[in-house]
């Protein structure tokens, strides 16, 4: 049985300036990756010293706790449910803040100018429609919640009130490994944006940490969590599939992504509960019959651990880049196909790189991109090559792979975008409306990358989460074509943040 949050939150949307607040997210161990074939843990066990940040379960996370428009307290007098300050005087935690912004630097980027053919963050379609199309309207039965996202200013952070995952979390008791259902986010979680009903997915546990393969979705309009599915029941450890045909609970890394011509979550690789052993079984999960399929394909796909994916819904084709090679797979005729394979000079040892990536496409260009653990890597889905070396940028920090790459220096690698891509697994998605790249560095400002200029921006940082994100972000940091707004999800026990990077 499905389990569903049902007290939306109160809503309270005010441009202020508030005092960046602390919001504390556990640490993990490292987990490191290894070959495709997941033959190797390099970072070891997860689980064992994640056990003791699983926090007090929320039953309910009711109105009550957050502060009205009118009667809310003051800028350095609310309290934190985490036991911080709330500079906007909403309550974090259980309550939130409401939106907040501000410039966050320009990072090399010009002044604004209407006219130039760039729409810049001051600009909208509003104000400068020479430069800005307007945004997809909003439906005439959009709730109170659509509209206030959909409104929100440009360089604006939102936290939304009542919206921690763990009201609808089933009971510890119920299933095995030694954290909670916070270890769907904890230990190498992932997510997908469904674009049909603007919902995130998530879904992780995996290792030694949470043995739970239950899914579950942000309802944004409503602003509520469901539990889709619940956790398998009997033997629920070191196999692929389950003896209920069902998939093993495992870190999702970025290996989920929505498949929007046939409405279904892909999933694919991953480290599985409880060995830790990688997984090569390729899933789907159907939304209308609430069942998953196992589709088997031979030869099977990329396995193991890290794996970076993304939908191109040009092709109608999901890309996977592992440690090794970059696949495509179809899934109309379930068939991977390998594309490039790293294990040669001159792409190895360049290419050749374990660790924490996230992938995205960028649909106009028709590239793929995956990024992060000190890596990029871009790949012309037209051209069916590398051009990677195109897309040398400036601003957003320095980024050289000069320490991978020793005594080959031919494959040599400097570019800015360093914020972004030196941490492991950035939130990393494309804006349709901005046409950029947006990353989250797992804490404080995003970037935003002008695709014409290929120029990045800093944006601002206030009422952005500013703890660590554990494990990094992968697909938890979304971008939702029909509010114009990037969805954010950091942990179970806080709320759920969106961040509007530019106006319609």
């Amino acid at each position: 049985m499905s389990t569903t949050n049902t007290r939306p939150p109160i809503i309270r949307a005010v441009r202020v300036r508030p005092t960046v607040k602390a919001l504390a997210l556990g640490c993990l161990l490292f987990s490191g990756c290894s070959d495709d074939d997941g033959d190797s843990n390099l970072g070891g066990s997860a689980g064992s010293q994640d056990a003791s940040a699983g926090g007090s379960s929320l039953s309910e996370a009711g109105p009550e706790s957050a502060s009205s428009g009118s009667g809310g307290t003051s800028g350095s007098g609310g309290t934190s449910g985490s036991g911080g300050t709330s500079a906007s005087g909403g309550a974090s935690g259980s309550g939130g803040t409401s939106a907040s912004g501000g410039s966050g630097g320009s990072g090399g980027a010009s002044q604004p100018v209407c006219g130039d053919g760039l729409c810049d963050k001051t600009e909208t379609a509003g104000n400068c429609p020479a430069d800005c199309a307007p945004c997809q309207p909003l439906p005439p039965n959009a709730t109170p919640i659509e509209k206030l996202l959909y409104e929100l200013p440009p360089d604006t952070w939102y936290e939304m009130p009542n919206t921690p995952m763990r009201a609808v979390c089933p009971p510890k008791s119920e299933v095995g490994g030694v954290g909670d259902c916070e270890m769907v986010v904890r230990a190498w979680g992932g997510g997908a944006l469904d674009t049909k009903r603007n919902r995130l997915i998530l879904w992780g546990g995996g290792h030694n940490d949470y043995w739970g393969n239950e899914l579950y979705a942000f309802e944004v309009a409503t602003g509520t969590w469901k539990r889709l599915t619940d956790p398998s029941k009997g033997t629920v450890t070191n196999q692929d599939p389950l003896p209920d045909g069902n998939p093993v609970s495992r870190h999702t890394y970025d290996g989920i992504d929505y498949v929007h011509h046939a409405d279904v979550l892909f999933a694919q690789g991953g480290s599985r509960a409880s060995d830790g052993g990688g997984t090569d079984v390729t899933w789907t999960f159907d939304f209308v019959t609430s069942a998953w399929t196992n589709h088997a394909p031979d030869p099977k796909g990329p396995g193991g651990y890290c794996i970076a994916t993304a939908y191109d819904p040009n092709s109608k084709s999901i890309f996977a880049r592992s440690t090794k090679n970059l696949y495509i797979y179809d899934l109309e005729s379930n068939v991977w196909t390998p594309l490039v394979g790293f294990g040669y000079t001159p792409l190895w040892p360049r290419y050749e790189r374990w660790g924490d990536k996230t992938g995205t496409v960028d649909p106009k260009r028709h590239l793929f991109w995956s990024v992060g653990n000190g890596d990029i890597l871009v790949w012309s889905i037209d051209e069916k090559k590398l051009v990677t070396e195109d897309w040398v940028t400036t601003g957003g920090g320095d980024y050289s792979n000069a320490g991978y790459v020793k005594g080959y220096p031919e494959q040599l690698f400097e570019s800015g975008g360093g914020a972004v891509y030196n941490v492991d697994a950035p939130g990393f998605d494309y804006d349709v409306q901005a046409d950029a790249l947006v990353g989250w560095p797992n804490a404080g400002s995003p970037y935003v990358l002008d695709l014409t200029t290929k120029i990045w921006e800093k944006g601002s940082d206030q009422g952005a989460p500013t703890s660590k994100t554990s494990g990094g972000t992968y697909g938890r940091f979304r971008y939702i074509p029909a509010y114009n707004v990037f969805i954010l999800v950091v942990s179970v026990d806080k709320n759920v943040f969106f961040y509007k990077n530019r106006g319609c």
